[in-house]
């Protein structure tokens, strides 16, 4: 499964490492591939646009 952090900014490094381990570790019953939108090319944009699923809406004011 590919999971696509949406946002304009870098994701910070110890975020995304903690997201890694945190899914490399886990139960789940499959591999979980942690993606930077900031950083993902136009082309893969696409095509992960065309076929998503939103799991959680951006919050309001998240400061």
């Amino acid at each position: 499964m590919n999971l696509a952090i949406l946002g304009e900014e870098l994701l910070p490094l110890l975020v995304r490492v903690g997201l890694e381990e945190a899914f490399s570790s886990s139960l789940l019953p499959w591999k979980v591939d942690v993606l930077d939108w900031a950083t993902t090319d136009e082309v893969f944009r696409d095509l992960i646009q065309k076929d998503h699923i939103i799991i959680q809406v951006p919050l309001e004011n998240p400061k």
